[in-house]
């Protein structure tokens, strides 16, 4: 999303779903959308904050569901053993999501 878009989100909106992206990426861009909702003086708790994800469990699931674009969105992909993904889920709730979108 760009800076534009995220500046006005704030004044207008009540939420913001990122698109297969990770933890981190995830993070740096609801710091981002928080300082915007303070400069504008909303409460940054009033947005919230939802994450798209993929899920590919089996060896092949990523390349059969994104094909060119498997490794552009694999940060977005929660993949691994069942511990592994329940790891990268509280990650993203670490970063500040709400929600998390399969």
């Amino acid at each position: 999303m760009g800076e534009h878009r995220r500046r006005e989100r704030p004044r207008q909106r009540d939420g913001w779903n990122g698109p297969l992206i990770g933890p981190g990426a995830f993070a740096h861009t609801i710091g981002v959308l928080t300082a915007h909702v303070e400069t504008v003086g909303r409460d940054p708790g009033a947005i919230e904050r939802a994450i798209n994800v993929g899920l590919a469990m089996r060896p092949g699931d990523l390349e059969a569901q994104f094909g060119k674009m498997a490794e552009f969105v694999t940060p977005g992909v929660l993949h691994g053993s069942v511990d592994e993904i329940v790891d990268r889920v509280g990650e993203y709730q670490t970063a500040g999501a709400d929600w998390l979108i399969l």
